[in-house]
């Protein structure tokens, strides 16, 4: 048996039979590399004022001469910073590495490795999912009767008329609103909308989008214009409130507890409760985003059990007034408030 040496054309034999070759140079630097490699991972000090953020770099260097992708060395680095001081975000060790790729890369050469993206860190909860059942025990009891006798408007017992109510109560004429089929795009202002209701009744008016649009298209998620989408609201105004885990007397003791500045409550025709919301201070989607999205759902009303797909700012709810077929129940109001006051929101 041979083996050719590395930078040499002469072929030697193994003076034993049974004694392996020696391993190619370059495959053993690479292997001295990752040992290096893993060794600097082990010695990352606490972040905090010990030198964590100089020995990224030193860890994603020796990463980067091992061949690692930058993924890998992302993954790696991550896992095996200690606790300290303070908290090392992706970001910081992204521009490691991407320093690291610099300072090995002759320069004018082009990198073949994909950038590497941080892995979003999922909002930490602020209302703990026992605080749910602590307002559920704490409403029980409470009825639809007492939502609709709690009412700042005056409910009747005739739910044909609740569409009328609840534009003429939250609206100003001139707001324009989308009110149809699931999958219908027609907008009109709410000065329309009472006209065709009084012509022909909630018939084939199932859902309303609860914000304001604008009038016209915009681009959706499905790349198409719509007229409906999150990017078309124009006023944010309420955000939704939806359960599909708890019983209907779970929910009515829940919204009877819940200190939230609660616009209408209504009742969907079938199993739920659907609430709205009043919301303050958000004039952008960028803003809803933060600050509803986040701020709200993520860290407060998920953990508590609500929908997570009510979060958008184009959320379909149900408009009371319209005679479910499926159940042959009318969808109601069960409170309505123009006026709630703020609360601190949970």
């Amino acid at each position: 048996m041979g083996y050719v040496v590395a930078g040499s054309h002469r072929i030697e034999r193994c003076k034993h039979k049974n004694t392996p070759p020696p391993p190619p140079r370059k495959w053993t630097t690479a292997m001295a590399i990752i040992d290096k490699y893993t060794d600097a991972l082990k010695s990352i000090p606490a972040p905090g004022g010990d030198g964590c953020h100089a020995s990224l770099l030193g860890a994603s260097t020796l990463g980067i001469m091992a061949g690692l992708t930058e993924q890998q060395i992302l993954a790696d680095v991550r896992v095996s910073i200690p606790s300290g001081k303070r908290r090392v975000s992706d970001r910081e060790i992204i521009d490691a590495i991407k320093r690291a790729r610099m300072d090995t890369q002759p320069l004018g050469e082009k990198s073949d490795h994909k950038p590497v993206s941080p892995r979003p860190r999922p909002p930490e909860p602020l209302i703990k999912p026992s605080y749910s059942d602590h307002l559920i025990q704490k409403g029980t009891g409470f009825t639809e009767l007492d939502f609709i006798n709690a009412s700042p408007v005056p409910l009747i017992y005739e739910p044909q008329h609740d569409a009328r109510l609840i534009l003429e109560t939250l609206y100003r004429p001139d707001d324009i609103l989308f009110i149809g089929e699931r999958y219908d795009t027609v907008v009109h202002p709410v000065s329309e909308w009472l006209r065709i209701i009084d012509k022909q009744g909630t018939a084939g008016l199932p859902h309303i989008v609860p914000n304001p649009v604008t009038g016209g298209k915009h681009p959706a998620q499905s790349r198409k214009p719509s007229f409906r989408c999150d990017a078309a609201i124009k006023s944010f105004r309420f955000c939704i409130i939806e359960f599909d885990n708890l019983s209907r007397a779970e929910q009515l003791a829940f919204w009877a507890a819940v200190p939230l500045p609660v616009a209408a409550l209504i009742d969907s025709g079938n199993k739920s409760v659907h609430g709205w919301i009043a919301v303050e201070g958000v004039s952008t989607n960028q803003e809803w985003e933060e600050q509803i999205k986040i701020e709200l759902y993520a860290r407060r009303f998920i953990p508590m059990g609500v929908d997570p797909s009510c979060r958008n700012e184009s959320r379909l709810s149900r408009l009371p007034g319209h005679l479910r077929a499926g159940t042959q129940r009318y969808q109601r109001l069960l409170y309505l408030n123009p006026s709630p006051k703020p609360k601190p929101i949970l």
